[in-house]
Parts: C-alpha cells; sequence; structure tokens
C-alpha cells in the first residue's frame, strides 16, 4: 500500500470522539454491536465474556471508547446511548483533540499512525509491517499496574455481639464488643502488577468504629489495619480436575500479611500479627473474582515470646452485575488454627467472616449499599470451648473505582 492510496481509501473528514462507559455496560456494547461494527482494535466483539486488551472487563474502570460523529449519529447511536452511563458526573463523550485544539479527523489519525510505525520500523519489509498492523491487539496483554478503591466508605450499622464472657480475653473486637448502633469508616484500597506470568499487589485494609457514651471509657468496636503484599506465578496455572470447569485454573501464590490495630487500648501493648501463607489461587471465572486457599504460620508481634502459630485459610470473593445498575458482591475469609504448647482461652480454634453487599450506583464512583457480615468463631481451649458469632447489618456510602497508572 502507498501513501497516496492510503489517503485516497480515507477521503473523509469524520472526526474522532472519546466515549467513556462504564466496565459493567461494555460488555454489553461489545455484544451487540457484532453486526454493526466490521473491525474493532482492543475489544472482542459477539462474544460473551469479551477481552479488552487481553483482559476481562473490569466493572470498577472507565474504558474509553474512541469512534467518530458520523458512527454516533447513525449506526452506534442506540447502542452508544445505552451504554453511557446516567450517573456519571460530566460528560459522557468529548471530541479528540491536537495540541493546538484542533478536531482530529479519523483520516488524519491513520495516516500519522502509519507514518510513525514506517519511521519507527525503517528495517523492516512490507510484510512484516503489515503484520505488525494485523496482530490481534485484543489478545495482546501487556504489563499493567492498577490502582483500586475497592471500598472506602462511611457506614451506619446495628452490630450484635456475641456477648460471651468466656471470650473477654480473645484479641478480636468482632467477638468482644457489646451490641450497638455506631457509624464507621472502611477501607480497601490495593496497587497491582499484572502481566502474562506475573501477579503482584500490595493491599491496605482498615476498619473503625468507636462508641463513645459521657461517663464511661471509649469503647472500640473495630479496630482493624491490614497491609499486605501478595505474589503469584500465572505461569504454572493448571486445571485441578478433568471434569472441572475450564475456566477454573489454579497456580501457586505467596502472600506475606501485617494485621494491627490503629488505636492500642490505653495501657496496653499494641495488638500485631506478622502471617506468612503460601497456596494456590484460581484465575477470575464466572461470578468468582477471586479465590485463594493455603497453609500459613503466623507470629505474635506482641508477644513474641509465644509459639509460631500455624494453619490453613480459604478467601473467596465474588461479584453479580444484577443488570446496568445493581451489584452484589459477597466474600468469605475463613481460618483454621493448629494447636500449640502456648494455648490459653485468648486463642481461637476457627474462625469466619462472610459478607454481603447490595449496591446502587448514585454518581461517578460513588454508590449507596446495603450490607450484612456474620462472624463466626470457636475457642481452642477447654476453657473457651465453645462456639459464638456476631453479625452486623447496615447502610452505606461507597466511593469504588479502579484506574490504570502511567
Amino acid at each position: 500500500m502507498t501513501e497516496l492510496l492510503a489517503v485516497d481509501r480515507l477521503a473523509s473528514l469524520d472526526r474522532l470522539e472519546v466515549h467513556y462507559i462504564p466496565g459493567d455496560r461494555i460488555v454489553r456494547l461489545l455484544r451487540e454491536t457484532k453486526d454493526v461494527v466490521p473491525t474493532a482494535c482492543g475489544g472482542q466483539l459477539g462474544v460473551l465474556k469479551p477481552k479488552i486488551g487481553g483482559r476481562v472487563a473490569d466493572p470498577d474502570r472507565i474504558y474509553r471508547v474512541v469512534t467518530t460523529d458520523r458512527a454516533r449519529v447513525t449506526f452506534l447511536s442506540s447502542h452508544l446511548k445505552t451504554a453511557h452511563s446516567p450517573y456519571l458526573l460530566g460528560r459522557s463523550q468529548e471530541a479528540v483533540r491536537g495540541l493546538l485544539g484542533e478536531h482530529i479527523t479519523f483520516r488524519g489519525a491513520v495516516l500519522r499512525t502509519l507514518r510513525d510505525l514506517r519511521d519507527r520500523n525503517i528495517k523492516e519489509t512490507p510484510e512484516q509491517l503489515y503484520a505488525r498492523l494485523t496482530r490481534a491487539s485484543v489478545a495482546t496483554k501487556m504489563p499493567q499496574w492498577l490502582f483500586r478503591i475497592s471500598r472506602l466508605s462511611v457506614r451506619l450499622e446495628n452490630f450484635q455481639g456475641a456477648e460471651n464472657s468466656v471470650f473477654a480475653t480473645v484479641p478480636e473486637t468482632l467477638a468482644t464488643s457489646p451490641s450497638s448502633l455506631n457509624l464507621g469508616v472502611d477501607t480497601d484500597l490495593s496497587l497491582a502488577y499484572n502481566a502474562n506470568d506475573i501477579w503482584w499487589d500490595a493491599r491496605l485494609r482498615s476498619n473503625f468504629n468507636r462508641l463513645s457514651v459521657t461517663g464511661l471509657d471509649d469503647q472500640e468496636l473495630a479496630d482493624d489495619i491490614r497491609l499486605s503484599s501478595s505474589f503469584t506465578y500465572a505461569g504454572w496455572s493448571f486445571q485441578p480436575l478433568p471434569w472441572a470447569t475450564k475456566a477454573l485454573r489454579l497456580m501457586p501464590f505467596s502472600e506475606l500479611l501485617y494485621d494491627s490495630e490503629i488505636t492500642p487500648v490505653q495501657g496496653a501493648e499494641r495488638q500485631s500479627d506478622l502471617l506468612f501463607q503460601v497456596g494456590l489461587g484460581a484465575k477470575r471465572f464466572g461470578t468468582v473474582r477471586t479465590l485463594r486457599f493455603g497453609g500459613f504460620v503466623l507470629q505474635d508481634l506482641s508477644k513474641v515470646e509465644r509459639s509460631i502459630e500455624y494453619g490453613g485459610r480459604l478467601e473467596m470473593t465474588t461479584l453479580h452485575v444484577l443488570g446496568p445498575k445493581i451489584r452484589f458482591t459477597s466474600g468469605l475469609d475463613a481460618t483454621l488454627y493448629g494447636s500449640t504448647p502456648d494455648d490459653d482461652a485468648s486463642d481461637l480454634r476457627y474462625k469466619v467472616r462472610l459478607e454481603g453487599r447490595l449496591a446502587l450506583p448514585l454518581a461517578r464512583y460513588l454508590d449507596i449499599s446495603l450490607f450484612g457480615q456474620g462472624f463466626a468463631f470457636g475457642g481452642r481451649v477447654p476453657e473457651n470451648d465453645v462456639h459464638g458469632l456476631s453479625y452486623t447489618v447496615g447502610f452505606a456510602l461507597d466511593v469504588r473505582t479502579a484506574m490504570v497508572v502511567p
């Protein structure tokens, strides 16, 4: 192809536009435009679970879809109208402009791309350049840094405690706090690196609730801060069982977790644990976003003279997108502890936390949620060899988003 032929074939002045589409709506857009749009770069058309840039569409992200003004008012009109979120703050679309504010046309963008490709690869043959142009970008997974706010919440909750004195010395606020109606904050932030064979993330989770009553000491109902870093080698993924779904593939991972409290109780040492875990994790499949299980060792840093603890742990989160507006998420975190020579009434044999959250968007990045959480646990020694249960229900305002770090 000569430059003159390219100029002749692109004899139009269609202007480029960028549309901002939420991740939970772009899937429908890609499915429905297979017979409308002949070609799409970077996204799969007409499949049940389309990939974008080699990755499954992330419902927390806002994607940029570039098309032309002519396409918007003709064959893509109805599809783009349903894809735009009515809850976004700001414009849903804007013109693509150059450095001087001029409109960029489809013709100008294509010619500039072809010229840049030619100038950067002057030693390649026309066949090699053609291979670059026809490479399926949807299957090309480039390394990516992603900052995610899974939850940044202010919540009003009704907490029903276990209220059993045998657990009074257990360093777990959900096991010892009294029943109450309170206001709290909840945070879950992460920075992740994702490539073909290597996944890494650093994560911060915190939860703080305090009950203040005139004439009485302040009571901490929740006071947790958790810093973790995990490494997953996706290059060793495998299908666990022949009859299992092909989407379920396991891979080895390791995690280092520091679990402490934001404000220690007056006159007491700060409670803190350091946990190291190895096990298997699953790639995202179906509605399951994360699935991890494995063994761990744990050291109580506030009482280093105690024996190192050990046990097993299971984590799972799911996401159901119910139409274009409602999201239901659930999470499970279960831990089973082994016996040690230093066991006493402050130790638990197991603890299981189960949470469900129904969210409705109010604005871009902002949801209102109805949530419930149950916490089941049991003692490890004869003095506390009973089972306990506490639960929480409430409402929350959640900030939620994910963005690629340049």
